[in-house]
């Protein structure tokens, strides 16, 4: 005992092991992720950084000892890579990025078009929303009208487009096509459908945005949506390692929003202004990436279904 305080102990032995009453110790677990107990980053820099007192030091390291070891929080490390879809509106600006990028970012190309070009995946429209742990979900639609399982790649069909529109490799330029129909009725194999179309549905950390292509944007990701030509510094900034702690907790059995037919109370959404909360088909949910732990949202409920687990009622 020291002041009436337990005795801390910072630093392991010469083997690296903890003493054995250790509850908690100040470190990262990104950094030391085989720690045999808790590490506080707060404990840590508060140590480090600041001119505290054993007993404030202390009080740290009981308080985070009660969040970490007797708390509910969830907590792990969340690492981002640099992966992105890359959504452009034409193969020439698409092309300039990967020739630029492609090296150093695992990308997701997409291009916005009504003229099918091959080498790309070609698409007519795009919705982006917000995806789990900040990332996002880009759903796009585009046309496929031709079946590459059925096609036996006679080329009848190109013969017969009496405007021309489909290349060798099969691709077709909508921007000229008639839809008279000639390509399917001239197929053997019934491999064409010029009104078919395929959804695609991408979870990816990121969005870049080459040139100035059509899409839908939801306003909650709007922060991880980034400009080839500006924002690449940016988008650098997001890839690393993240120790993610779920402090923030929703009972869904007493939150009174009603997910089935999209109404009720929604105070905890209207208090955060981090844009940490949102509803889905499951109800009110929480991105701990962009969660500061406020408390607002947790003080605006009114049933107690948001609580802070670290000190829960």
């Amino acid at each position: 005992m020291e002041n009436g305080f337990p005795a801390l102990s910072v630093l392991p032995d010469d083997a690296g092991k903890w003493p054995a009453d250790a509850l908690v110790a100040g470190g990262f677990a990104s950094l030391d992720s085989d720690s045999s107990i808790p590490l506080s980053p707060t404990l840590q820099l508060n140590g480090d950084l600041c001119n505290l007192s054993i007993e404030v030091l202390t009080r740290i390291a009981l308080a985070e000892e009660e969040r970490k070891v007797r708390g509910r929080v969830q907590s792990y490390t969340l690492k981002v890579e640099p992966r992105a879809a890359v959504i452009a509106d034409n193969a020439q600006t698409l092309s300039e990025f990967l020739n630029t990028w492609g090296g150093v970012i695992e990308t997701l190309p997409l291009l916005v078009s009504e003229n099918q070009q091959a080498g790309f995946t070609v698409v007519s429209a795009v919705d982006i929303t917000s995806g789990q742990q900040g990332g996002c979900l880009v759903l796009a639609r585009g046309r496929s009208p031709v079946d590459a399982d059925r096609c036996t790649r006679c080329g009848r069909c190109g013969q017969v487009c009496p405007e021309g529109c489909i290349d060798p490799w099969l691709n077709i330029d909508f921007t000229g096509c008639t839809f008279c129909g000639e390509c399917s009725a001239a197929c053997s194999h019934d491999a064409i459908d010029i009104y078919a179309v395929s959804e695609t549905v991408i979870e990816c950390p990121a969005v870049i945005l080459a040139g100035e292509p059509p899409v839908s944007v939801d306003d909650a990701c709007k922060e991880i949506i980034f400009d080839a030509h500006t924002g690449m510094v940016d988008f650098f900034r997001t890839v690393g390692s993240y120790e993610i702690e779920e402090r923030i907790s929703v009972n869904t059995a007493t939150c009174q929003y009603i997910s089935r037919i999209d109404t009720g109370c929604t105070r905890c959404v209207n208090q955060c202004t981090a844009n940490a909360l949102g509803v889905d088909s499951n109800g009110i949910h929480v991105d701990h990436m962009k969660c500061t732990d406020c408390g607002k949202c947790v003080a605006a409920c009114p049933t107690g279904a948001l609580q802070y687990e670290a000190f829960s009622d």
